[in-house]
């Protein structure tokens, strides 16, 4: 397993950042010790010259697929894909009983993946990059990558003395003069052609061709001390963004820009789920939040564990967190105490979906499995009879 110079910096600058009193735990600290694993082995290899770039090599295609490690996962109907560090994406057509292993351009660290339609997938990961598949993750191809955007930056930066200075501030630190070597970790569509990709240090990317091109927009958004941006969601005409120490940010229509809202934790929520005003935020510790009036008053929910919440949903009036632990925890939104579901623990957790009644698809360290729950959002419903 090889690692370019760019990335053990890459590694270092995310995790001592001077700006940052607590560190990402997810999903960055299982890839820092993979990290740090490789430059090991290498470091004891003999040197044959400059590595290939991340950027322009696909991965090694392995044929046990179940066993790579991931760190997002989505699904759209049965199908379901996985991605995650080097380049990994597996994909499955039948809900999660097998997996493939399936090339893409590159074999930078993949963080994030989401349906945008049934047919289109995004992956997102380092190096700025962004991966798109037309034919439900049959077939990828490079969107955008640190070198495409460092070149897109430098452009804007001769009309912003501010993006100038961050421009030459970021590179600076960088191992490679020619890439910008920033993380994303999430992205969603609006519509058919807007868009955002969120990321570490604040930034911040927004389309409106569809995904073809992205442009710089940290000056959309009440982040001024450059924050991680995890995740970003919206269901009914709201979009939000959940990033580190507190951070969490509501679209403004009016004013056209992300703005920030009051949260009664400071710590780092890693991703959040939405309903029409309901929204919940989840992150270290254990710590969930609910507001059903669009972010203006929050209850704290019970969740009986000190795991970082890594997944959530929001269904039917019930939702559903997924734990690093591998516990998930389900409960109804009139009710501020989740429960357990279903235990199973193991290697960390990244990443959950739910695939059917009773049934979750996880990314773990230790590959893609699923897990089996005793009760489903269904069940929670006003009126439903318990699924037996």
């Amino acid at each position: 397993m090889a690692v370019t110079p760019r990335e053990n910096q890459r590694m270092l600058i995310s995790s001592e950042h001077p700006l940052r009193s607590e560190r990402a735990v997810w999903p960055t600290a299982a890839l820092v010790g993979l990290v740090l694993l490789a430059s090991a082995v290498n470091a004891s290899a003999p040197s044959a010259g400059r590595l290939p770039d991340v950027l322009d090599m696909p991965p090694s295609v392995r044929t046990n697929a179940t066993r790579a490690i991931v760190s997002g996962i989505a699904a759209s109907g049965s199908t379901l894909i996985a991605v995650g560090p080097r380049g990994t994406v597996l994909r499955s057509t039948d809900n999660g009983t097998h997996w493939q292993m399936v090339s893409v351009p590159v074999s930078a660290d993949l963080t994030s993946v989401r349906f945008s339609s049934p047919e289109t997938v995004w992956a997102v990961g380092h190096d700025a990059v962004i991966l798109k598949s037309a034919d439900a993750g049959a077939t990828w191809s490079r969107v955008l990558d640190g070198r495409i955007l460092l070149e897109t930056l430098r452009q804007a930066a001769q009309r912003d003395a501010r993006l100038a200075k961050e421009v030459e501030r970021t590179m600076a630190q960088s191992a490679d003069p020619d890439v910008w070597p920033t993380a994303l970790f999430d992205l969603m569509f609006v519509d058919d052609r807007h868009g955002f990709a969120v990321g570490a240090f604040g930034l911040l990317l927004a389309t409106t061709d569809g995904g073809q091109t992205w442009q710089p927009a940290w000056d959309r958004a009440d982040n001024e001390r450059g924050f991680h941006l995890y995740a970003i969601r919206g269901d009914g005409g709201r979009i939000y963004i959940a990033g580190e120490q507190g951070v969490l940010l509501r679209w403004d229509d009016k004013a056209q820009r992300f703005v920030r809202l009051q949260t009664p934790y400071e710590g780092s929520y890693f991703g959040l789920a939405t309903a029409g005003d309901t929204v919940l935020i989840h992150g270290l510790r254990g710590n969930a939040f609910l507001s059903l009036d669009a972010g203006a008053t929050w209850r704290k929910l019970v969740t009986g564990t000190e795991a970082n919440l890594v997944s959530a949903e929001l269904r039917d009036g019930a939702m559903w967190l997924a734990t690093q632990s591998g516990d998930i925890l389900g409960g109804a939104m009139v009710s501020d105490t989740l429960a357990i579901w279903a235990s199973a623990p193991g290697p960390d957790l990244y990443g959950a979906v739910e695939i059917g009644p009773k049934r979750f698809a996880v990314a773990r360290l230790s590959g893609v499995s699923t897990i089996e729950t005793e009760r489903t959002p269904n069940d929670l419903r006003p009126g439903a009879v318990p699924a037996q």
